[in-house]
């Protein structure tokens, strides 16, 4: 998911005291939430836009454990251990479609591979 798909710019918005972009990221309820966005603080929804994909959120602790209604089990290293077998996937991806796009199309990898 990228945060921009979701995002809109307040419209009386003109930048809150002297800051003029931020960084706006997904939710912390996933381990991996998604990408985060740098945008302007002024102007029309359509032109805010810095950069879509400026990072990817990760969030590691109780507040993904605790989401959704039904706690999850494992140690912070499970988390971690998921967070690094999706990059090494979403690198292992990206190689195959610079390659010549041998791979079938994975939405669950597009965002990933773009870090």
């Amino acid at each position: 998911m990228r945060i921009i798909e979701s995002f809109e710019l307040p419209p009386d918005s003109t930048g809150y005291e002297g800051v003029t972009a931020v960084y706006v990221t997904p939710g912390p309820e996933n381990v991996l939430g998604g990408m985060g966005a740098v945008v302007k603080l002024a102007g029309r929804t359509s032109n805010v836009v810095v950069s879509d994909a400026a990072g990817m959120s990760a969030s590691l602790g109780e507040v993904p454990k605790q989401s959704f209604g039904r706690p999850r089990r494992g140690p912070r290293m499970g988390e971690v251990a998921l967070i690094r077998d999706a990059l090494v996937r979403a690198q292992d991806y990206s190689r195959r479609m610079q390659a010549g796009g041998a791979a079938p199309r994975d939405l669950g990898l597009d965002e990933s591979a773009a870090c």
